[in-house]
């Protein structure tokens, strides 16, 4: 999919980051969604370098639910 730059929705950059925290590959996320995986694995970056002591994208002992409602409040502060 062509995309210019920056034409990603934040809600879309967001599920992303959510959908890798609790397993999914950027390659699959990539195919399945029509953006590139290098996009995705820069946005779980981004992610990770703005709410560094919020929550471990790798961390294996937190569950994917707890993973989801603490990403979103982190998300949800920032918009």
């Amino acid at each position: 999919m062509n995309q210019r730059r920056g034409a990603y929705t934040p809600q879309f950059r967001q599920q992303m980051v959510e959908l890798v925290g609790i397993g999914r590959k950027p390659i699959e996320l990539a195919k399945e969604f029509g953006c590139h995986e290098s996009s995705i694995s820069a946005w779980v970056r981004q992610w990770v370098a703005d709410a560094p002591n919020e929550i471990s994208i790798t961390s294996a002992s937190l569950s994917p639910v707890k993973f989801k409602v603490e990403i979103a409040g982190a998300w949800s502060r920032d918009t």
